[in-house]
């Protein structure tokens, strides 16, 4: 080759390779993707601890290694799914999404719902608050959210349902075809992944109910939920890759991990429904059950309440309570029981039952082997009062949401029934005047009863379903179920630290390890929100956004 013939050579090959340098690639900004796993009853303390044993490698990998995790999430109140998945998925506190729990009693409609029950299982997006937006309301557009496996999914575009999910561990097998199915239907399409998805886990909880939380047969599904979880995080970051390189621009992507609630084993069980029916000879409305092969499909209330004395709607770890007004004639006898009006917090320490005067509240708290609080409103005053065997407090509050208002809280009588006056920090804030709540969250994160005067009282905003008297079961007690029976080894509902130890963390683009104090499990959905920009009106979810991204990508 000469010289004449090199240098045009070359002349080409630099015009070529300056060209292909100087094409202008694709720009704009970077698209964001979200995925949340919601795992029914992964206790925060427990997750990590199997974590760093190596039981859990992928959420330690995941989550505490490379993402931020929350060293002492809280749940709601009561710490149940009933209230705390609908809390997960919107970002708001019972009170305000009036789902209150996993079976409660709307006075106005005189309907019990029992919401794990096989039809009454449909009716979760019906009983949320039509004021409240689930996190996929928030998107707008047709084909931009998934839902795989909740009972409640309103706003979802597309749904993989936990009713295919009869024996709970198989909504594995089902998750990974319907997420094929998907994958395959997107392909066909041509459209981009969903910009939030959501998966939920229900048979881990289940597990723990029948074995016990800490039980060594509990292992093997120690290892399969986060085989699931490793799986999940690993196939969103593939879909992620291969999003990226097709449209040629950064793909930002962002995995929260949260829970609804924790565990706490049991070591003995008092029977409330013996209590209430056997003891006292109350008559309860009850629901007829229609069964098939000993199933529960669906219950009814009865058409008439005039001769019933109470509605009892009960958990392992809570109950709530509902009563109706006795109408006592001049002879100071029972003439009718008014289901219309609620009685007072005075007139529950005076009850009118039958022929004698109970103290309904005194009672309850007397039972001291099963019994940890009661807990009622003083409608006239707005003040909620928490009733202890020896004592007896008062929750005070300014502003009208929950996690935005002040509270106060002191003591009426006796001994402190939440324990606070014993711990520094929570006692600093027992000094009369009003303090915000996400200081009272902070003060009490370690006590027994964390975060409870901003959850205690929120339990009654909503009138028509809040009962007259919570029940909150005693350490390591299970007051049995007037559903199931009292079959369960592990229990929640009740306000104790392991109840209300959830699992809060983040992982995804610009989020170095880190660790934070605390967070409530609300936090969650406008955490997501914010980390993909997706507009939503800060005053509609009582979370807050929590500071994870360090970073751009």
């Amino acid at each position: 080759m000469n010289l004449r013939t090199l240098v045009g050579v070359l002349f080409v090959l630099v015009f070529f390779l300056g060209c292909e340098k100087e094409t202008p690639k694709p720009t704009g900004p970077p698209e964001r993707y979200g995925l949340i796993l919601l795992i029914d009853g992964a206790h925060g303390r427990l997750w990590k601890e199997y974590a760093n044993a190596g039981k859990l490698p992928n959420v330690k990998r995941i989550f505490m290694d490379n993402g931020v995790w929350v060293e002492n999430a809280t749940s709601v109140f009561p710490t149940i799914t009933g209230a705390g998945m609908p809390s997960a998925l919107t970002g708001n506190v019972p009170g305000r999404h009036k789902i209150v729990s996993l079976y409660f009693f709307d006075r106005k409609k005189r309907r019990y719902p029992v919401l794990y029950v096989a039809l009454e299982a449909f009716e979760w997006n019906d009983w949320l608050s039509p004021d409240v937006k689930t996190v996929w309301e928030h998107f707008p557009g047709e084909n931009d959210t998934l839902a795989i496996g909740p009972a409640l999914s309103r706003g979802a575009d597309d749904e993989i349902s936990f009713l295919w999910n009869l024996e709970y561990k198989p909504i594995e097998y089902r998750t990974k075809v319907m997420l094929g199915l998907r994958k395959l239907e997107r392909a066909v399409t041509d459209e981009p992944p969903a910009k939030l998805s959501v998966a939920y886990n229900g048979w881990f909880d289940h597990m723990e109910h029948g074995l016990g939380a800490t039980h060594p047969d509990m292992d093997e599904h120690y290892k399969a939920i986060d085989e699931l979880i490793g799986e999940s995080v690993d196939t969103f970051n593939k879909t992620m890759d291969a999003r990226e390189k097709e449209i040629g621009r950064p793909v930002e992507r962002y995995v929260a991990l949260v829970s609804d609630h924790g565990h706490q084993d049991i070591k003995d069980v008092f029977s409330l429904d013996k209590f209430v029916r056997k003891t006292n000879a109350a008559r309860i409305a009850d629901k007829d059950w229609t069964e098939v092969f000993g199933i529960k499909l669906k219950g009814d209330m009865p058409e008439d309440f005039s001769d019933k004395e109470i509605v009892v709607a009960a958990g392992e770890g809570h109950a709530l309570l509902y009563f109706p007004t006795p109408i006592v004639g001049e002879d100071g006898k029972v003439e009718r029981l008014d289901w219309d009006k609620r009685p007072t917090l005075q007139q529950l320490r005076d009850y009118p039952f039958r022929d004698k005067r109970i103290d309904v509240i005194g009672m309850g708290v007397a039972w001291r082997d099963a019994v940890k609080f009661m807990l009622g409103k003083d409608w006239e005053t707005g003040h909620v009062h928490v009733f202890g065997p020896d004592g007896e407090a008062k929750i005070e509050r300014k502003g009208d949401y929950a996690t935005r208002a002040d509270y106060r809280y002191t003591i009426v009588r006796g001994k402190d029934p939440l324990g606070y006056d014993a711990h520094p920090k929570a006692k600093v804030l027992m000094d009369g005047e009003f303090h915000h709540a996400d200081k009272w969250q902070t003060a009490t994160y370690q006590t027994d009863t964390p975060d409870a005067v901003v959850m205690l009282y929120q339990a009654f905003d909503d009138q028509e379903r809040a009962p007259d008297l919570y029940l909150s079961a005693a350490p390591y007690i299970s007051i049995g179920d007037l559903v199931d029976g009292e079959k369960s080894a592990s229990k929640h509902g009740g306000l104790t630290r392991d109840e209300s130890w959830s699992t809060v963390a983040f992982a995804g683009t610009g989020i170095n390890p880190a660790t934070l104090d605390t967070a409530r499990n609300i936090d969650v959905v406008p955490t997501m929100l914010n980390l993909l920009e997706q507009p939503y009106d800060t005053m509609s979810v009582d979370g807050k956004v929590l500071p994870v991204k360090t970073k751009v990508h």
